[in-house]
C-alpha cells in the first residue's frame, strides 16, 4: 500500500533536478516551488473543468501561497545568501 502511495506522489508531484546554487535551503525551497506550481495547476484544472467555483479556486491559491511564503521565510534563504 505504501508503494502505491509513492507512485501516486511520484506521478501527482514530480520533482525536477535542481539547477542552481546548492544550498540546503535552496534545495528545500525548490521542491516546495515545484509542489506548489503542481497544486497550482491542480486548481487551475479544476476550476476550468468547472468542480469548483472561483471564489473556491482563489480561497486554495491563497492558501498555497501562504504555505509557500511560510516555508520560504522559515528557511532563511536570504540569511544564507548574505553570508
Amino acid at each position: 500500500m505504501k508503494e502505491a502511495r509513492m507512485v501516486m506522489r511520484e506521478m501527482l508531484f514530480p520533482c525536477w533536478h535542481y539547477g542552481g546554487v546548492f544550498t540546503p535551503g535552496n534545495w528545500l525551497f525548490n521542491c516546495n516551488l515545484q509542489e506548489f506550481a503542481q497544486r497550482v495547476s491542480i486548481v487551475e484544472a479544476l476550476h476550468t473543468a468547472g468542480k469548483i467555483s472561483t471564489s473556491q479556486a482563489i480561497e486554495q491559491l491563497k492558501f498555497l501561497w501562504e504555505g509557500l511564503e511560510k516555508g520560504y521565510y522559515s528557511l532563511e534563504i536570504n540569511k544564507e545568501e548574505d553570508s
